[in-house]
């Protein structure tokens, strides 16, 4: 199933999870924190798009690869302490540092 959030976030229910499908280019923000309930993020969701910052969920529980690939602006991927096992996951063809938020 499909749910469009706007005309820029799409988000994806599979296997009773909420997977963030894609963020369309188009979104004109520097930041974008990963909307609470998205427990998964999906590959390549954001790979490519100009975000300085994104803040991930405390919800997500599982990120799937090249998430921000591509994404040369990005600086910053705060995460929760229990998302720290993804930051190889995380950094993937990406120069951003990884930020510990409480």
């Amino acid at each position: 199933m499909l749910v469009s959030l706007d005309k820029y976030i799409e988000l994806r229910v599979r296997d009773d999870k909420i997977f963030l499908g894609f963020v369309h280019y188009g979104l004109n923000s520097k930041r974008f924190t990963v909307p609470s309930g998205v427990e998964v993020l999906g590959d390549g969701c954001m790979s490519g798009l100009d975000f300085q910052v994104v803040r991930l969920a405390h919800t997500v529980i599982d990120v799937r690869s090249n998430c921000f690939a591509n994404c040369n602006k990005l600086k910053t991927i705060e995460i929760y302490k229990q998302q720290r096992k993804f930051i190889p996951l995380l950094k993937q063809s990406n120069r951003a540092e990884i930020v510990i938020i409480e």
